[in-house]
């Protein structure tokens, strides 16, 4: 059993015990924290190597961070009313 497949075991475990939401939001800021630590862990180590510096964490800050595609001057189109399917017996008699 691999490492991931433990550790969604031990979540899976874990996610049962949770009877509110108050202890949901409690699990979830905990997982973030778990996560933004490893981040700042990284972070951290690439500074030391010298691949970021200020520099660098300027120019993230300057970034917009969004999808060029998405960002068009076109308006947003309505969307569609989804098609009714039709499987190939409707609307056709049996005898």
């Amino acid at each position: 059993m691999s490492y991931a497949q433990i550790a969604q075991l031990e979540l899976l475990n874990a996610l049962m015990s949770i009877t509110s939401e108050a202890e949901l939001n409690e699990f979830k800021d905990l997982v973030a924290h778990f996560f933004a630590a490893k981040a700042q862990k990284e972070i951290d180590a690439m500074w030391d190597k010298g691949i970021i510096n200020e520099d660098t964490i300027n120019q993230w800050g300057q970034r917009t961070w969004r999808n060029p595609l998405h960002l068009s001057a076109a308006p947003p189109q309505t969307p569609q009313k989804a098609r009714k399917f039709a499987y190939p017996h409707q609307g056709q008699s049996e005898h």
